[in-house]
């Protein structure tokens, strides 16, 4: 059923499987896995978008914030901005990352530093931008500009537009 589903999109299957697991749809290990009874006849989501966002909306709340923030900010993100993007401390994003790490939803960017990740799908970042209403949008641009423009006050010049694009996108053309 999931094969017929993902219509040969490999992304499309991963994401279901992990659905699955986390539904307590699917059970076992990876190439031994097996429907539960209860999964037998669970509907499948129809699109890799409705998938993604199923998969969000079971996040833990925290995790729930810090990927919406880091969906904001871009594809890769410092831990630090993410975690002042989203309003909890370092080491709730910490824990959280190891959380979004474990469910594939980011990997870390360990040729660039010890703190900075990225999304592990444009989808993904797509699904949890998605997933905020227009007012969140709008604060969380702000914030990020705000973040990122401490965290390189240093290359000010060479992040100028990102910065400006935030402030564009949170509703603050003065400031962009």
């Amino acid at each position: 059923t999931i094969a017929q589903r993902a219509g040969g999109n490999p992304f499309f299957a991963e994401e279901l499987i992990r659905s699955s697991i986390e539904q307590g749809i699917l059970t076992g290990t990876a190439g031994d896995f097996r429907a539960t009874a209860a999964g037998r006849d669970a509907p499948l989501p129809a699109t890799v978008e409705a998938v993604l966002r199923s998969r969000i909306d079971r996040l833990a709340e925290t995790d729930k914030l810090l990927l919406q923030a880091a969906s904001v900010v871009g594809k890769e993100f410092p831990l630090s901005v993410g975690a002042q993007v989203a309003h909890i401390s370092v080491d709730q994003a910490r824990r959280s990352a190891q959380r979004l790490l474990s469910a594939e939803m980011l990997y870390q960017r360990l040729d660039v530093q010890r703190d900075n990740f990225a999304f592990r799908h444009p989808l993904v970042q797509e699904a949890a931008y998605g997933s905020l209403l227009t007012e969140q949008r709008r604060q969380l641009h702000q914030g990020a500009a705000a973040a990122l423009a401490v965290q390189f006050r240093e290359q000010a010049d060479e992040h100028a537009s990102l910065i400006g694009h935030h402030w564009e996108e949170g509703g603050k053309s003065l400031a962009a």
